[in-house]
């Protein structure tokens, strides 16, 4: 997704079959293709599952990418408790923010969860909400570096 404003997404299972290699499951980005922001956009009952990814949700940029909502956004990845690895597949569920010159602020997460991840949430330099949700089975559930005041809210983290 790059340049799209007040979108929204729903309804979907991305289901990978071993066989592809892809740095992300879904990248919400604005480069200098777009000739318009991405802004407000609404994702709701979106799942991935056993994709061969990086990064399963990507929402970074230099530009602006502001105002994402996310419903009950599921992102399963691969990686198995004991044998963690930093580099290779599966190594963020969600990834928001950009550099100090970009606008990547005010996303907010309702009952999404992450599991199979190295990081599960991975925030850098932005402003999230998260609300509920039952991350598990990663080696680092949420790693968080805000750019302003950030929550995170009825979360049971395992």
């Amino acid at each position: 997704m790059d340049g799209s404003a007040y979108g929204t997404f729903e309804n979907f299972t991305i289901v990978g079959d071993g066989t592809e290699q892809t740095p992300n499951a879904i990248a919400q980005q604005w480069t200098a293709a777009a000739y318009r922001s991405t802004t407000q956009n609404t994702w709701r009952c979106v799942t991935m599952r056993s994709l061969k990814c990086v990064t399963g949700f990507n929402i970074t940029g230099n530009n602006q990418n502001d105002g994402t909502t996310l419903y009950d956004v599921a992102m399963g990845g691969g990686q198995t408790a004991g044998s963690w690895s930093s580099s290779g597949n599966w190594q963020t569920g969600f990834l928001f923010g950009g550099s100090g010159y970009s606008n990547n602020f005010d996303h907010y997460f309702f009952g999404c969860n992450f599991s199979g991840w190295y990081y599960g949430l991975n925030c850098v330099g932005s402003v999230f909400h998260w609300f509920a949700g039952e991350p598990g089975g990663n080696s680092v559930d949420f790693a968080v570096v805000p750019a302003n005041v950030s929550s995170i809210k009825g979360v049971e983290s395992e």
